[in-house]
């Protein structure tokens, strides 16, 4: 929908830049969801035969974090064809498939708003992937790993806080309540009008920086 107020100088502050303030205009990038690992079916190397749709989130965000900087010749299958992208037991070597430049630092921490936003306030570029709880129960949630890009925080009116993420799988959208498979929204997760899909806080248990 076009806005006018977009073509002034002071657009970042709504034309209004004594109030609404950008203090040194950078922030974390958002990571564009181009790839969903649910499309691709390559065999992930040393993996016991994993394919990237059962087990490539992780390949899935690399490769959306590549095409998000520009680099348009990566995808999941062109990762999961490259077995030196790939550690003895088939875990993903973060750094190996990025373009030049580009540096990753997994965190096997939860991911805290303060934390992000020290990220978004720095003077350098980063782009933020999250792994995520999607199964089990509220009061007992899996483990299991899955990664989704983190593109910003996102405040209700109950002053609940959540990550609003770029999606790795079709399925990310789609809001089960099944405690042994896909129980995002009984997880609370949501997908909100105009925000997007957003995991609450508290469902983060790791966290990777792309720094560029």
């Amino acid at each position: 929908v076009f806005n006018h107020i977009n073509c002034n100088l002071y657009a970042y502050g709504a034309n209004n830049p004594i109030h609404y303030i950008d203090p040194d205009g950078r922030e974390v990038d958002e990571i564009v969801s181009e790839y969903h690992m649910t499309n691709y079916t390559d065999t992930i190397p040393n993996s016991n035969g994993t394919t990237v749709n059962t087990g490539g989130c992780a390949i899935t965000l690399n490769a959306n974090v590549c095409y998000s900087s520009g680099d348009t010749s990566v995808t999941p299958s062109s990762i999961a064809q490259d077995s030196s992208n790939f550690d003895s037991q088939g875990n993903l070597n973060w750094n190996n498939s990025l373009p030049d430049g580009m540096t990753a630092q997994r965190f096997d921490t939860p991911l805290t708003t303060e934390e992000f936003n020290t990220y978004d306030n720095s003077e350098e570029h980063f782009f933020m992937g999250i792994r995520v709880q999607y199964s089990g129960t509220s009061d007992s949630p899996s483990n299991s790993s899955h990664w989704v890009g983190a593109n910003s925080v996102y405040t209700d009116a109950n002053g609940d806080e959540y990550f609003v993420i770029s999606a790795t799988s079709n399925y990310d959208s789609v809001m089960n309540n099944n405690a042994s498979g896909n129980n995002r929204g009984g997880l609370g997760w949501q997908n909100i009008e105009g925000v997007g899909t957003v995991v609450p806080v508290n469902r983060v248990t790791g966290y990777v920086v792309y720094s560029h």
